[in-house]
């Protein structure tokens, strides 16, 4: 009988203890990030129902999500947290559109073509296209 008891004890501990290490990895490993991304600043005259978490794409390709939308100087300031900016230039345009018929916004990037590699600290000039919604509301 005290032999079970103590087995008992035994697996309550060591589960206990696991539980422990899985909270704090969870903890610890929630502000890790297996790669780099870089804040890229976008400027439009209105936000064009862009929300937080909204997918960044470049040519098609997701890079990225939207990270804030702020009102700033009478137009909507955007930042994204980008994967990579290695090929975006200086002249880049950004616009906003419908991600999917149902609903849903996207921001789709330019990378443009000049040459001279963009400065994070400088902001990419957007437009906000009409869409469905504002052809209707028309």
């Amino acid at each position: 009988m005290n032999n079970k008891r103590a087995t008992e004890i035994k697996v309550g501990i060591v589960s206990l203890a696991a539980v422990i290490i899985l909270i704090v990895g969870l903890v610890l490993g929630k502000g890790l990030a297996l790669s780099s991304t870089y804040p890229v600043k976008m400027r439009f005259p209105n936000s064009g129902g862009i929300q937080l978490t909204s997918p960044v794409l470049i040519n098609g390709v997701k890079r990225g999500s939207v990270t804030e939308v702020i009102n700033d100087k009478g137009s909507v300031l955007i930042t994204a947290d980008m994967d990579n900016i290695d090929d975006i230039y200086n002249d880049a345009t950004a616009r906003i559109t419908i991600l999917e018929i149902t609903g849903g916004k996207k921001i789709e990037i330019f990378p443009g073509s000049n040459g001279i590699k963009f400065n994070n600290n400088s902001e990419i000039i957007g437009e906000t296209p009409a869409d469905i919604a504002d052809l209707v509301a028309i």
